[in-house]
């Protein structure tokens, strides 16, 4: 594992931030800087919290690509979604370090992790999961915490399999979340 430190702050996690060949890592860089601003918890990769990780997010998680449109151009970025209690959502977000969204619904929060910390909590929690969850975890993994290829990206989809697409915003950007079918 490489040790990278940043001040005084060791970056444990950077390993699971190494690119694969398809990756786009034009801002790798200000990407693990942002993230280096909320780590993950090391405690993340204790065996019994990754167990318990991948399970509740086979039963419960959800993820796909958030397709961000700004005028001609377009960007697509992987996310991870868990809904559940809120003690529970809440332990989980500060293991991972931050969340892009925490929205509460009726009786449980919905947190949505997105980008390179998607892929770090994807990296840490898919040798664990099974069936689809895994197949589309890895696949996931290996396009990268970003896409700015529209036809990859395209492609990408298609092979997925897209369940649902919500908008999420309009303006000033347009996002559509498009979840992948799991089963």
């Amino acid at each position: 594992m490489p040790v990278d430190r940043a001040g005084d702050h060791f970056r444990w996690w950077i390993a699971y931030t190494q690119p694969l060949p398809s990756w786009e890592v034009n801002d790798l860089e200000m990407m693990r800087n942002l993230i280096a601003e909320k780590p993950p918890n090391k405690a993340i990769e204790h065996p019994s919290l990754v167990g318990f990780l991948a399970g509740y997010f086979q039963a419960v998680g959800e993820m796909g690509y958030l397709e961000m449109e700004l005028g001609s151009e377009r960007i697509y970025v992987p996310f991870a979604q868990l809904t559940g209690e809120k003690e529970v959502i809440e332990k989980i977000v500060r293991l991972v370090g931050d969340a892009q969204e925490i929205a509460e619904e009726r009786n449980s929060i919905r947190t949505l992790f997105t980008g390179l910390r998607a892929i770090i909590f994807l990296r840490i929690i898919s040798p664990f999961l099974l069936g689809k969850a895994r197949e589309l975890a890895d696949e996931m993994i290996s396009n990268g915490y970003k896409i700015s290829d529209v036809k990859r990206a395209e492609a990408l989809l298609n092979r997925l399999q897209i369940e649902k697409v919500e908008e999420v915003q309009r303006e000033p950007i347009r996002i559509l979340k498009k979840t992948c079918k799991r089963r």
